[in-house]
């Protein structure tokens, strides 16, 4: 093959790469798919395999994502690949080969996600020590809401319920919403045994305030509860904020979303890392 099939032929593998990439910024992953497939046709690539292993967990294709990270692995091996290789296997169940995935991804480069997927690979294999390290770590890189969360379970789950009430909070004050306030509850009924008959009989009537549409009375439910018992302030206001969430509550520790947090945004967590042969050049889809 001349020189000049060789620079025609790195130009179609680039060109290929790049639509694909392209075709991932637009959301359209079945055609991205075809796009570096092609790609790969032309010339293995280790960044090729990356992508298609991203748009596959994205898509949920949890094997064909483990699939191709592990072939991207072999050409190049790489934290990041390895970390993304960790959690497709985690969603597989295949625990322990998840762990070994992130524990190489932090060997070769310290990050907060490999050690959350250490953490929550730990959980399932009912490991709470281990998991109780591993998410610390991932805490001292980036304090993010789903690890203080997956601390808490982990600690709840050794019945270490005022740790677990520390760890809750901790996410329910960088992200307040349901899922942060519902292991809160859990953790506090275990502290304050005692005052959970009256709470209780509280959020039935915030329960039926919802089904019947009438919400109007909330407010006073409150005020009565903090001013006409000795209820711990603690409980009262974790019970309280359950009123300002416009759903219908429950209330296990289990609920939290042990979900990998690439996943609340797939077409960023599919373009994370990637590397794009020509940064600068114009859409090839315009």
């Amino acid at each position: 093959m001349n020189r000049r099939n060789l620079q025609d032929e790195q130009e179609e593998w680039e060109y290929h790469q790049e639509v694909g990439l392209e075709l991932l910024k637009r959301n359209k992953l079945e055609d991205a798919v075809k796009a570096f497939y092609k790609s790969i046709s032309l010339k293995e690539d280790w960044n090729s395999y990356r992508a298609l292993g991203k748009i596959f967990f994205s898509l949920k294709k949890f094997k064909q994502s483990a699939d191709v990270f592990q072939k991207s692995i072999l050409l190049k091996r790489n934290a990041y690949t390895y970390n993304d290789l960790g959690w497709a296997l985690l969603f597989l169940g295949d625990y322990d080969e998840s762990l070994n995935s992130f524990q190489k991804s932090i060997d070769l480069k310290e990050e907060w996600s490999p050690y959350q997927g250490l953490g929550l690979s730990s959980i399932k294999q009912g490991k709470y020590i281990d998991a109780i390290k591993a998410l610390h770590n991932s805490i001292r890189l980036n304090q993010i809401p789903q690890s203080y969360n997956l601390l808490g379970l982990a600690l709840y789950k050794l019945e270490k319920s005022q740790e677990a009430l520390d760890a809750y909070y901790k996410a329910w004050s960088i992200q307040q919403g349901r899922d942060s306030i519902e292991p809160i509850i859990s953790c506090l009924k275990n502290i304050y045994p005692n005052d959970y008959p009256i709470l209780n009989s509280l959020l039935e009537q915030r329960r039926s305030s919802f089904l019947t549409g009438n919400v109007s009375g909330i407010p006073d439910l409150i005020s009565n509860i903090i001013y006409s018992s000795s209820i711990n302030p603690w409980v009262i206001w974790c019970y309280s904020k359950t009123f300002s969430l416009q759903s219908e509550p429950t209330y296990p520790a289990e609920s939290i979303n042990l979900t990998n947090p690439y996943q609340e945004s797939n077409i960023e967590f599919a373009l994370e890392g990637l590397i794009t042969n020509k940064s600068e050049k114009k859409s090839l889809l315009s």
